[in-house]
């Protein structure tokens, strides 16, 4: 198999910065992250656009997408819209105590 020369490349947020190791037939990479983090990733994963970041990037879309959803209570319910405008009824003794763990 040939090898790739992936060095100072960027694929999305992340900046090939060295060679890490091979593992069997998959190559890894040393990436800096636009965050600052540092993360070795499989080459092929990197080309293809399934890693895009350090996981930084996956966690402003979940605070995004808590922030996004809208909540209101109806007839003793806790009705949810989800920013993909899907909705979720709960009851009010049952959404107090999913709250604990939120």
């Amino acid at each position: 198999m040939k090898k790739i020369d992936m060095l100072h490349r960027e694929f999305n947020r992340l900046k090939v910065i060295e060679f890490d190791r091979k593992e069997g037939n998959r190559r890894y990479w040393k990436c800096q992250c636009k965050c600052g983090n540092i993360v070795s990733v499989d080459g092929n994963k990197l080309r293809n656009g399934h890693t895009k970041s350090c996981g930084c990037l996956r966690e402003e879309t979940r605070h995004k997408q808590r922030k996004e959803n809208e909540y209101s209570i109806v007839d003793g319910y806790v009705k949810v819209k989800l920013n993909d405008n899907t909705h979720m009824l709960c009851d009010i003794e049952d959404w107090e105590r999913l709250k604990i763990h939120h």
